[in-house]
């Protein structure tokens, strides 16, 4: 965890130069919507082979989620007609709040009775009932962070990754918003600000720092 901390700490100063210098407007200049849209497909694909093979440990409830996602987000909208993409927008919230507390009550009510139902509880690992209800993370809290060239490489690599990939989900959520698109200086911008939460990740004793996702 010292290591990891002092790699997040190093590697956010390329986001933060590199966004609020203005290096990173530069490099958003060659990216169009030919390229952005490949971009999120491909980061979408990437994680394919997290996605599904975590729903098929628990098809008892990986497939209503799957099956109210496409429902809520492909065909409520257009039998609803809303006046406002509510359900586009929010449909992975909805979906996840309500197969959730369908996980909760299968678990509380006691039908899983084999070890391969373990994964389908939502207190497989007792951590809700082991966690604190109040937790209020300091500096350092895992000691002084050390700095290793290897790790710093590997976080850094990880860092540039998610920039271009938070640029492309900023020009695709503009898109989708129907709002004007991103100037350069304020996509240059945000990238910095993800330095900084990086920065902030690694003083505060953080796995990984942010990024936007699709």
């Amino acid at each position: 965890m010292r290591s990891i901390q002092g790699a997040l700490i190093v590697a956010s100063c390329f986001q933060v130069i590199a966004g609020f210098i203005g290096l990173w407007r530069n490099a958003t200049r060659f990216l169009s919507p030919l390229s952005v849209v490949p971009l999120i497909t491909l980061t979408g694909f990437g994680l394919f082979h997290l996605g599904f093979p975590l729903m098929a440990k628990c098809a008892v409830v990986g497939i209503p989620e799957l099956f109210f996602i496409i429902l809520v987000s492909q065909y409520l909208p257009t039998w609803l007609k809303l006046k406002r993409p509510i359900l586009d927008r929010f449909g992975v919230l909805f979906c996840v709040s309500i197969v959730w507390m369908y996980a909760a009550i299968l678990t509380w009510s006691g039908p899983y009775k084999t070890y391969s139902e373990e994964n389908c509880r939502i207190d497989s690992s007792r951590r809700m009932s082991a966690s604190s209800w109040i937790s209020v993370p300091l500096p350092f809290q895992w000691g002084a962070p050390t700095f290793n060239a290897g790790d710093v490489f590997a976080i850094l690599t990880s860092c540039f990754v998610s920039s271009i990939e938070s640029t492309a989900v900023f020009y695709a959520t503009s898109r989708y918003g129907s709002a004007t698109p991103v100037p350069p200086s304020i996509m240059s911008r945000g990238v910095g600000w993800l330095g900084v939460g990086t920065m902030l990740s690694g003083l505060f004793g953080g796995l990984t720092g942010p990024c936007a996702t699709p």
